[in-house]
């Protein structure tokens, strides 16, 4: 075979003589060379369309072979591209992308390929390439043994991992993946012995591995050794030797040429600048390779930057810039010397980072600081407190200040808030002019630096600004004698100076707030004990308010500058204050007296305050009560009232004494509280409930306040009600409809019981009622009885004991049952049971209800029950509540799926059905609720064996009729509305069928066999 390159004209070239075998790392190699005018060995005739190179390598290790049985031999496809000059030296030769294929059968014959790669050879000139001669990528066989190619891709498959381990790669990731590879099929038209194969048709595989990246070079690679193909090293890598089973592997490399940068050093002048294109594009030219991406990575160093379209780039990190982004960019010199870094990108494959030495002159601005010693609050310009410098004669455009705030300096931008001291202040040049400093108490120590635009100078040498010591504001203050309750205008308690007669802005005040003396701030009271700050024109809002004795104070205030000092300690001194006394007597009360709280005591106060505040307490014994508004107050515990409350405040009287105590503020201290006094009323045994035992008939119902009378010692009315029952048989309060729980506390309002009645149960029922009346509950009533008739409750009788059908039919789960109770009740409540043997189920509304457990229905929820009827027997029960009692469960019964209809059994499809059915015997039933519905067949109809047509009455019914033969028929009825046919299986010629009642409107219908007599004899009227 040879090496075959392609022309734009109809070329015909050839092997010279016979391939050359090289041996190469174990695996044999050979070379060949193609000139313009060969000998003659075997020729390839390319169409004039064809424009590529293709190259057949047979596998030397198969070439031993050529002559044994079936011209055994191997193949290797390689389609190569053409690279290089045209005219005037040789053309290199290298792979771009390879296709290949194993054949099992050398086929010595010529085969043609049209290929649309694009490649050129001027006449004349001779071509060489030297090439490993490998076994086979994968096993893509020609039809060994009768496989399809379903199974050659399967072992494509298989080889896939092999070949993984043998270490195929392409940089770059550029090899699609080799599950995908080994999927795909050949394309190109094939020409087998001169004649065209349509692709695929000689079911041999070929897998294409597609390098899809920016590369235009590729070659072959190995581990070691090998052979040269275009300056890079093929080698074969064998497992076995290929005859037995054996394969080999290489890898493909990306053989492609990458620029480096021209240069790797450049200098800048001051403030130097250049398009980034010119430093980082030189050595584009220099590869093979396209570049996509441009990643670079500024450090920043000495403020130098990188801008693109005028957006200044980050510092420290990968920035990747398209060839349009970089054209927009610049790089900007900063000081002294930085380091520049470049990545090309090729596509897919990313180079090696690069670095560039970028110098430029060191920038070096310098700030002095000026030490200043200031009068009081001294202002200074920020410019004033330093000078600046820089060796290349660069502008300032930034400042920044530190200060440590030292005796309260600070710095000012503006009308901005101060600055505090110990944090950086960075402003702008032209913010410099409007940054004040203003000198405090004493030695503040400052700090400046200034950025030239490049790079930022050394802190300044700290320098000071010294003030003169300010202690602060001085509060001269003097104990006070108060008059009870005087209050003070907080300005006049202190008199103010300050050393450099600056005024106050701030003022805290501090008592101890002995004897409830406290300061009041636009009417609200500060707490004593605590820092109270406010500003100089609050002072004007604040007073003090004296206490009981005396109080001690504090003030101290602040110059804007510094804190004074506290003042020294004061007192305001108010006369004692005992506070407020009341004077109570003991009263005897009429029953549920009520007393205005006013009129139990009288006020009276040592300085003729009056009262602010009243504190009411009661024992609450039995059932006495203070109340505000007409709501009780908790007995046994404190109940504030404001002097304004208490007109509204009342005390009621309970059922004999009941101690109280009061005590009032008047605005200074609370007094001490009165003596304990007594409201004594007469006992109250408490409302009494006169009962009797009631005979009830089944289910009646009473109104609860015709169950008892009720009387009073004092002729009160009840204002609660407490009923009590133990529920025996069902019996059970009622109120607004809805049942009260048994054994409980009932407690209601008197307005409420209209609307409470007895509900009778089963048997006796014990009750109990008792009353509140409005002072005190009385005793229960003696225990009495509501009796009714024993109720043993519903009867629910199955149907029948068994319900034969078919699965999956539908039963309305009322026609399982029939209900009787003794005294007539309609139900409320059912409650189903099954098994679930066989998948037999209850559904309500659609949805399956759980085997073996209470499933519960209301009497309304009835008509939605149904039962679907499984594959086997189910047992199922159902009971029912009357509203009283629950009756006893039915007795059980079973719904089965029986595969034939025996002998005096009915089978019953209530529903829609394709069932095939059959009669066992003679006496069977077919029962059909719904028979226009069912689509099945029966077989096996004989004697007395019947069809019920539930749903056809026979009241209206016409004749039953059937045709068909031998094999079976179809038997039809209808009573004019309803209509039916059902096929029949079997012999039914010579009989007849006829129908009657089924006792529940429905036709039944029988078949009767003809007699020959039947048919024969004459009619006995016959002459």
């Amino acid at each position: 075979m040879a090496l075959i390159i392609l022309s734009n004209a109809v070329q015909t070239y050839s092997i010279l003589g016979s391939p050359t075998l090289i041996a190469a790392n174990g695996g044999p190699a050979w070379q060949t060379t193609i000139s313009a005018s060969p000998t003659l060995v075997q020729s390839y005739t390319v169409s004039t369309n064809a424009i590529a190179g293709v190259l057949l390598i047979p596998d030397p290790e198969y070439v031993d072979h050529l002559n044994e049985t079936g011209a055994n031999g191997v193949f290797t496809l390689l389609q190569y591209t053409p690279f290089g000059s045209i005219q005037g030296s040789p053309i290199t030769v290298t792979l771009e992308v390879g296709a290949f294929a194993y054949y099992n059968n050398l086929i010595a014959a010529n085969v043609q390929f049209v290929s649309t790669l694009n490649a050129y050879i001027a006449n004349g000139y001779s071509v060489q390439s030297t090439f490993d001669a490998i076994e086979p990528l994968v096993n893509a066989l020609l039809q060994p043994n009768g496989q399809s190619p379903l199974a050659i891709g399967s072992q494509l498959a298989n080889d896939a991992t092999e070949l993984a381990n043998a270490g195929f790669s392409a940089l770059g990731s550029e090899v699609q993946v080799l599950s995908q590879i080994a999927t795909e099929w050949d394309t190109p038209v094939y020409f087998l012995n001169g004649q065209p194969v349509s692709a695929g048709a000689i079911d041999f595989g070929i897998v294409q591995l597609a390098i899809n990246g920016a590369s235009t070079t590729w070659a072959v690679s190995g581990a070691s050794g090998g052979v040269t193909v275009s300056g890079f090293t093929a080698v074969s890598r064998w497992s076995g030797d290929p005859s037995t089973g054996g394969h080999g592997y290489y890898n493909i490399l990306d053989a492609d040429t990458y620029g480096s940068l021209n240069v790797s050093s450049f200098g800048f002048a001051h403030a130097g600048s250049m398009p980034l294109a010119n430093l980082v594009s030189g050595g584009a030219a220099s590869g093979s390779g396209t570049i996509t991406l441009y990643n670079i990575w500024e450090t920043g160093s000495g403020g130098a930057k990188v801008t693109v379209n005028g957006f200044v780039q980050p510092n420290g990190v990968t920035v990747g810039l398209t060839a349009a982004q970089l054209a927009q960019a610049t790089y900007f010199a900063g000081s002294g010397s930085d380091t520049f870094w470049v990545q090309y990108v090729y596509g897919s494959v990313t180079g090696s980072w690069q670095a560039i030495q970028i110098t430029a002159p060191v920038d070096t601005p310098s700030v002095v600081g000026f030490a200043k010693t200031a009068t009081h609050n001294q202002i200074f310009s920020a410019a004033s407190l330093f000078s600046y410098s820089d060796s290349l004669g660069s502008a300032a455009t930034k400042y920044d200040f530190w200060n440590t705030g030292s005796g309260g300096g600070y710095f000012q931008l503006g009308a901005l808030a101060p600055y505090a001291g110990g944090q950086d202040i960075i402003i702008n040049a032209s913010q410099l002019a409007s940054l004040t400093y203003t000198a405090g108490s004493g030695s503040d120590t400052l700090w400046v630096r200034a950025f030239d635009g490049y790079v930022w100078s050394s802190w300044s040498n700290a320098f000071t600004v010294v003030g003169p010591i300010d202690t602060g504001p001085v509060e001269a203050v003097a104990s006070i004698q108060a008059a009870h309750g005087q209050s003070y205008a907080a300005s006049t308690l202190f008199t103010y100076s300050d050393p450099f007669g600056a005024g106050a802005t701030q003022y805290d005040f501090w008592d101890s707030g002995t004897g409830g003396g406290h300061f009041v701030l636009n009417g609200v009271t500060l707490n004593p004990d605590t820092d109270n700050i406010i500003t100089a024109a609050q002072l004007s809002q604040l007073v003090y308010q004296s206490g009981s004795g005396a109080d001690t104070l504090w003030v101290r205030a602040n110059d804007g500058t510094v804190w004074g000092n506290w003042s020294a300690a004061f007192t305001v001194t108010a006369p004692l204050d005992s506070g407020p006394v009341e004077t109570v007597a003991n009263h005897a009360a009429a029953h549920a007296q009520s007393y205005a709280v006013s009129s139990l005591f009288t006020y009276s106060d040592p300085f003729g305050s009056a009262a602010v505040q009243y504190d009411v307490w009661d024992s609450g014994v039995p059932g006495g009560h203070f109340s505000l508004n007409g709501l009780g107050l908790q007995a046994g515990r404190d109940n504030y009232i404001t002097a304004a409350q208490l007109s509204s405040l009342t005390y009621q009287s309970g059922s004999g004494t009941d101690t109280l105590w009061i005590r009032a503020n008047d605005g200074t201290v609370w007094g001490a509280w009165s003596n304990a006094f007594t409201i004594s009323a007469p006992i109250d045994p408490g409302p009494v409930e006169i009962v009797q035992n009631l005979n009830a008939t089944h289910g009646q119902s009473y109104a609860a306040s015709s169950l008892f009378t009720y009387s009073d010692p004092f002729g009160s009315a009840a204002t609660q009600y407490d009923v009590w029952d133990t529920g025996g048989g069902g019996g059970h309060f009622v109120f607004n409809g809805q049942a009260l729980q048994p054994n409980g506390d009932n407690i209601f309002t008197a307005a409420q019981l209209p609307y409470l009645t007895y509900q009778s149960g089963s048997g006796a029922d014990t009750l109990w009622v008792r009353a509140n009346d409005g002072t005190v509950w009385g005793a229960w009533s003696s225990a009495f009885t509501v009796t009714a008739p024993i109720d043993t409750g519903p009867v629910v009788t199955p149907v029948n004991p068994t319900v034969t059908s078919i699965q999956g039919q539908i039963y309305p789960g009322s026609v399982l049952f029939s209900y009787s109770d003794p005294f007539g009740s309609a139900a409320t409540q059912y409650d189903v049971w099954d098994t679930g043997a066989g998948g037999g189920a209850f559904y309500l509304n659609g949805l399956a209800l759980a085997p073996n457990q209470d499933n519960y229905v209301s009497a309304s929820q009835l008509s939605q029950l149904t039962y679907k009827v499984g594959s086997s027997s189910d047992t199922l029960w159902i009971r029912a509540f009357d509203g009283t009692v629950w009756g006893n469960w039915s007795s059980p019964f079973t719904v089965q799926d029986p595969p034939t209809i025996a002998a005096g059994q009915t089978l019953d499809l209530p529903s829609a059905s394709a069932a095939d059915l059959s009669f066992a015997s003679d006496s069977g039933t077919l029962k059909l609720d719904d028979s226009r519905s069912f689509t099945g067949t029966v077989a096996g109809m004989t004697g007395g064996d019947a069809i019920d047509f539930a749903d056809i009455a026979f009241s209206k019914a016409v004749i039953p009729g059937y045709s068909g033969d031998s094999s079976g028929g179809t038997l039809s009825l209808t009573d004019g509305t309803h209509a039916a046919s059902i096929a029949l299986l079997g012999n039914y010629i010579a009989s007849t069928f006829v129908a009657s009642s089924d006792g529940h409107g429905g036709t039944l219908v029988m078949e009767q066999p003809v007699s020959p007599a039947m048919v024969l004899a004459a009619p006995p009227h016959a002459a």
